[in-house]
């Protein structure tokens, strides 16, 4: 998880959804979660992951540096975005362009830039079930999350090529200095 630990993200839903995974699963399959932020629901994040006994499994990493991201996406096997809303979300950017297997919220914004099972794998927001289900299916499918990742990729390349982009982000900036 990358961003901020606000209610709107639903960073509550990710560790219920872990809770539901259960230590067993967890340890089994090797998962972990790091949340990269920093924000209001922290300090509530990390008194749940101790009382759920989940310290072993989940780490808060708090801010971290953007020259640093990048790693973090690197070292991880999936991205979760699990924000009610999203605009064009710079870490969905990321997460497709690192090819990260993407399991996001079926919610405005998110289902714009991702299609169920073509590159990302959608779950129901904020329902942790369906959430919990979605992270197994992500773990146990490995040619389903491979093939994810690489649509992602293709699909960033496609719809956010970097000379687009660039001419947009200076075609914004020249119009709020004029």
């Amino acid at each position: 998880f990358v961003g901020s630990l606000k209610a709107m993200k639903n960073p509550d839903k990710i560790l219920e959804a872990f809770r539901e995974i259960g230590p067993c699963y967890l340890e089994e399959h090797q998962i972990r979660l790091i949340f990269a932020g920093k924000g209001e629901m922290e300090a509530e994040l990390k008194r749940k992951i101790g009382n759920y006994q989940l310290d072993k499994y989940i780490r808060m990493a708090g801010l971290v540096s953007r020259e640093n991201i990048p790693d973090y996406y690197k070292a991880a096997d999936c991205y979760i975005i699990s924000s009610d809303y999203e605009g064009t979300s710079l870490s969905l950017l990321e997460a497709m362009f690192n090819k990260s297997t993407i399991i996001a919220s079926d919610a405005p914004g998110i289902n714009r830039m991702l299609a169920h099972e073509q590159n990302a794998l959608l779950y129901e927001t904020a329902n942790t079930g369906h959430l919990a289900e979605t992270i197994k299916r992500a773990f146990s499918d490995h040619f389903l999350a491979e093939s994810l990742s690489e649509n992602a990729f293709n699909n960033f390349k496609h719809n956010y090529p970097y000379e687009a982009m660039m001419e947009k982000y200076q075609s914004v900036f020249s119009s709020a200095v004029n």
